[in-house]
């Protein structure tokens, strides 16, 4: 469910909208200098850009957030540009920017023209049936009357054109249409990589639909899901690229590609175990306190692998740990109850 508008975020768009020209909209003074006018809008961005209420229900507030960034744009756009800024500054301040001028002396009103007088009438005819003709033949009895007129079609009036607020309005959303078009493209590629088992891909293609839509609830758990099983895909390459030049008996690059895997952080323990076994083989680094890092993540990691705790009871015993000896070696039967050597370690380091 998407949260509302806060009480303190509707007032404040309000008063933002309420605003009566650019100086007010961008909370600047008539003097503020291009740095202050660039920071202002920077800091009106931060805080009212429409991508930011896109998980938000904004109500009947949403236009209004969009005509005042809209609004915010152009005030912007003129105040930096310092041509523009001056016609504005004239416009507001009133012809001339502010001049003062003489009254202008009151002119008398115009004596409104006579209508021209009527024609004069037609004159009768001389007689019954006679009438005087220019040019034609002389026609009788009642004068022929013309066709009715039809009566002239309405016409529509014009349509007044877009304001540029409306046209600016109109590409803000579209351009945020687009943007959540792109967004929600990548979302799906993550999608169908994810389940397909492509994870290292789907982290990516989610990483660039964040991008663009960086509070979306459903991204975010995407995302989420998504890093765990890249982190651990990205570890076996490393292990497949370990185990490879170990052998063909190339330690150093072994060891190397182990700690790659590790520092992916992997979900499990396998990378761990493998770089402490690597390097208690190759006596690098091979102390006991040394290794038990490694192999108390492994165990932690995947606590059910017989392995991994009796690695780190061995570890802890090594070091005079009993007590977590016991603890890892007591897991370790539990895990393979048929195991000697995991018996024989639970009773000797029992308290």
């Amino acid at each position: 469910m998407k949260r509302p508008l806060t009480e303190q975020e509707i007032a404040r768009i309000t008063e933002i909208a309420a605003a009566k020209g650019h100086y007010e909209l961008l909370s600047l003074p008539s003097s503020a200098p291009k740095d202050q006018v660039d920071s202002a809008y920077r800091a009106f961005v931060r805080e009212w850009h429409p991508d930011r209420f896109f998980s938000r229900d904004c109500g009947e507030y949403k236009t209004l957030i969009e005509t005042t960034f809209v609004g915010a744009t152009t005030a912007y756009d003129t105040l930096r540009d310092v041509r523009k800024r001056r016609e504005y500054d004239a416009a507001r301040l009133g012809t001339g920017a502010g001049r003062t001028t003489a009254p202008a002396r009151p002119v008398p009103p115009r004596p409104t023209p006579r209508p021209p007088p009527p024609p004069p009438a037609p004159s009768e005819p001389e007689g019954p049936g006679y009438e005087v003709s220019f040019g034609r033949p002389a026609t009788t009895g009642a004068p022929a009357t013309s066709p009715p007129m039809a009566a002239p079609t309405p016409v529509a009036p014009p349509r007044p054109p877009p304001s540029p607020t409306a046209n600016a309005i109109a590409a803000m959303r579209a351009q945020i249409q687009a943007q959540h078009g792109k967004a929600q493209g990548y979302y799906d590629a993550a999608k169908a990589d994810f389940d397909a088992g492509r994870f290292i891909k789907a982290d990516s293609n989610i990483y660039l639909a964040l991008k663009i839509a960086p509070q979306n609830p459903v991204y975010l758990e995407l995302q989420r899901v998504t890093q765990e099983k890249a982190r651990g895909q990205r570890a076996d390459q490393h292990i497949v690229v370990a185990e490879q030049a170990d052998q063909y008996g190339r330690g150093k690059e072994a060891i190397t590609a182990l700690e790659q895997a590790v520092a992916c952080d992997p979900p499990d323990g396998k990378a761990f175990f493998l770089l402490a076994r690597a390097r208690k083989a190759s006596g690098e680094s091979a102390a006991p306190k040394d290794l038990l890092p490694l192999y108390k993540k492994a165990a932690a990691r995947s606590p059910k692998v017989f392995e991994y705790r009796m690695a780190a009871a061995e570890i802890y015993e090594a070091m005079g740990m009993t007590a977590n000896a016991h603890r890892e070696a007591t897991a370790a039967v539990e895990l393979n109850p048929k195991s000697e050597a995991a018996k024989l370690l639970q009773r000797r380091t029992r308290p």
